[in-house]
């Protein structure tokens, strides 16, 4: 998107008028797709950017100006887009709506989170807010299908991902009984250590050795040949 920007102010310096002939240009009655970028492209920076100027494809003339001054490079360098909870630039009201997805129902944090790992870790380190469903495993094997995954961090994974939740809406129904809290305190101490071992290794998270394994004994998916004694 700033490159085609920057290569707009390029054109427009050599010819002006091309824009407006630019913005109008159709075949078949269907703009070109080139020009339909730039018409997307000329609209993002008014929504985010410069909203006092009016819609492009309405009046594009008014665009000229702007585009052909000296601080239309900084204009461009103002676009950007926040792929990432990490991400430090721009402020809540410069992320578009479509991007706030996950919303802290605790504390209500703008801008929202971009997946549900994000939040999740932000209710853990902010909130004291755990995965519940910790507290009715006690091992790698999912009390609900039965499969195991040689260790409990892995199947609370298994148990925690958004896409599969029949596993985890079952175990929390109310029809498994949890751990006593002790238990649950000694399980979660051994998989504390587990996780300072794997980012001391360089690692976002756990990796098991071991591939899982259905009831029937059928391997589920595939394991890393890396692992952690």
């Amino acid at each position: 998107m700033r490159k085609r920007l920057l290569y707009l102010r390029q054109v427009m310096t050599h010819r002006p008028p091309t824009l407006l002939a630019l913005l109008h240009c159709r075949v078949n009655s269907r703009l070109l797709p080139w020009v339909t970028l730039i018409n997307k492209d000329l609209q993002y920076v008014r929504d985010w950017v410069m909203p006092h100027l009016p819609d492009p494809s309405v009046n594009p003339e008014s665009w000229q100006s702007t585009i052909l001054d000296a601080s239309w490079v900084e204009v461009v360098k103002c676009v950007f887009f926040v792929s990432s909870v990490l991400d430090k630039v721009g402020s809540p009201d410069q992320v578009p709506e479509h991007a706030r997805t996950f919303v802290c129902s605790i504390c209500g944090t703008r801008p929202a989170f971009s997946s549900h790992r994000a939040l999740a870790s932000h209710q853990r380190a902010k909130h004291g807010q755990r995965n519940p469903v910790r507290c009715f495993v006690g091992s790698g094997v999912c009390p609900v299908c039965s499969t195991d995954f040689q260790d409990r961090l892995r199947c609370i994974a298994h148990l925690s991902d958004p896409r599969r939740p029949s596993c985890r809406n079952r175990l929390l129904s109310g029809e498994f009984a949890p751990l006593h809290a002790e238990a649950i305190v000694k399980l979660d101490a051994v998989d504390g250590e587990l996780r300072k071992k794997a980012h001391r290794a360089g690692r976002t998270h756990f990796i098991g050795k071991v591939p899982a394994r259905k009831a029937d004994g059928a391997i589920v998916g595939r394991i890393a040949a890396s692992g952690y004694d």
